[in-house]
């Protein structure tokens, strides 16, 4: 058994296990939200609504981004250029690129997800508390019971690669929006299925 009970939520009857390995110190959504931020001040005439839609058209990937707005004309305002361009990933957000993962915990879907598919399916998603972001793997495991286990990012591929029995990812077939990734200032965004005019 690679995992001991941590605490069990009654209200939702889903059972909360702790892994022994501890998870990464770094969490995958404040390494974006730090990237948020840095491409945010550097283009701070360029509008937030737009900003969040050319992100997700782009699957997160904030050095697209940036080379996108420069080579509209946008002009970056910090004398350190070069600096925030490398500073930027060039790999895609798992938060967006995910399959498995929805975003914001799924409470009242929670249990219709997980209904008609066999046990050793799961999910990903994150709950946010204030200023604290913690991402969770639920699992449907052979008691046909739900269980919950603390993960570090988006993926869970670190307890995925622990549990061979994880065998059915249920895909977030939704639309994604910027709020699949955790810490942004909620605004709407209209033209997410459109690609944004500059």
């Amino acid at each position: 058994d690679n995992f001991k009970p941590f605490r069990k939520r009654s209200m939702e009857n889903i059972m909360v296990y702790s892994p022994r390995q501890p998870a990464k110190k770094r969490s995958s959504s404040l390494c974006s939200l730090e990237q948020y931020r840095a491409l945010s001040q550097t283009f701070p005439d360029f509008p937030e609504k737009m900003l969040n839609c050319l992100l997700v058209q782009h699957n997160g990937n904030f050095h697209t981004v940036y080379k996108l707005l420069v080579s509209k004309g946008w002009s970056p305002k910090h004398n350190d250029r070069s600096r925030t361009k490398l500073s930027l990933s060039k790999d895609n957000d798992p938060h967006f690129t995910t399959e498995h993962f929805f975003g914001s915990e799924p409470t009242a879907e929670k249990h219709s997800l997980f209904a008609n598919q066999p046990n050793g399916s799961y999910i990903t998603y994150f709950r946010q508390n204030g200023s604290r972001v913690a991402y969770f793997l639920c699992l449907k495991d052979p008691r046909n019971k739900l269980c919950e286990i603390p993960i570090s990012d988006p993926t869970g591929s670190e307890q995925l690669a622990t549990l061979p029995n994880l065998l059915y990812p249920i895909t977030d077939k939704r639309t994604r929006n910027h709020t699949w990734l955790p810490r942004l200032k909620q605004t709407e965004c209209d033209l997410l299925s459109q690609p944004v005019m500059m």
